[in-house]
């Protein structure tokens, strides 16, 4: 259900108001459309290439292995991330990289063999960025076989980020105990 504010806008009535720095108002994550439906504007929304590269965390000069490249990954997302590290993704490393890309679909095989592998060229504190499908495009893979396999390979999975239209990232490191 929907309320008028005293400004003469609306809200849906479960999300209370949220003040900004600057005394304004904004509703959350919610946003009002014509025609009376709401959707969601952070969680749900589908990001651009740009914004799915910031979200991966990496900096200008660090090594970027890449592996499971295919025809089918986001190159608009691939090309921002070269733009943000400042360099070419290296196919095979010769020393420990900073962070691994590593594309996965479901029928890659097992997800522990695919994170296994991609550690064999990680830095000590380096991290994986497990890239696959979103839910209902081909490929896609359920959160608990990408969690049996991140615990098989003796790693952690720590978050997920909506990175593209197609393609989601899953952060996944070594316990804080193996890091060292």
């Amino acid at each position: 259900m929907l309320v008028a504010t005293p400004d003469g806008t609306r809200r849906p009535t479960h999300r209370p108001p949220l003040t900004s720095a600057g005394g304004g108002v904004r509703w959350g994550p919610f946003i009002w459309q014509a025609g009376g439906r709401v959707r969601h504007s952070w969680k749900d929304r589908t990001v651009s290439a740009a914004e799915g590269a910031e979200l991966l965390g990496l900096e200008p000069g660090m090594v970027v292995e890449e592996v499971g490249w295919d025809e089918d990954v986001d190159a608009s997302l691939r090309e921002h991330i070269m733009d943000i590290i400042d360099a070419d993704m290296v196919e095979e490393a010769l020393e420990g990289v900073d962070v691994v890309l590593l594309w996965w679909r479901d029928d890659d095989g097992e997800v522990a063999d695919g994170l296994v592998e991609a550690m064999t060229d990680l830095a000590p504190q380096g991290y994986i960025w497990l890239m696959t499908p979103k839910v209902g495009r081909d490929g896609f893979i359920e959160a608990s076989d990408l969690d049996e396999g991140a615990v098989t390979a003796g790693l952690a999975l720590t978050g997920t980020a909506n990175v593209s239209a197609e393609w989601q990232a899953h952060k996944v490191v070594r316990p804080k105990s193996s890091r060292r």
